[in-house]
């Protein structure tokens, strides 16, 4: 259990308003996630980036920020080529 929030807050948030000037002037995509706090009920992340879709550039060939958002939200992750019968959906899941 910990809580960094205020050493994120002083330290690292300023460095990412730095790092985001960068990226906006030169056109680069990006994303960071911070796991920031946890404790014995939960995990608080804080994320930051600047993504394809919200800038004016031309789609990525492999655009892997859209997953990362999805993972980042609560999403599994299945390995391509992974049969519907191999997955066990049924976990997680109340009737």
């Amino acid at each position: 259990m910990y809580d960094r929030t205020e050493v994120y807050k002083k330290e690292i948030e300023p460095l990412i308003k730095e790092i985001n000037q960068i990226c906006a002037v030169k056109d680069i995509p990006y994303f960071m996630a911070f796991a920031v706090k946890d404790s014995e009920k939960s995990t608080k992340y804080v994320s930051e980036g600047n993504i394809p879709s919200h800038m004016d550039i031309n789609p990525l060939k492999d655009d892997k920020f859209g997953r990362f958002l999805a993972v980042l939200r609560g999403f599994e992750v299945v390995p391509p080529g992974t049969r519907m019968d191999e997955l066990n959906i049924d976990e997680g899941y109340d009737e």
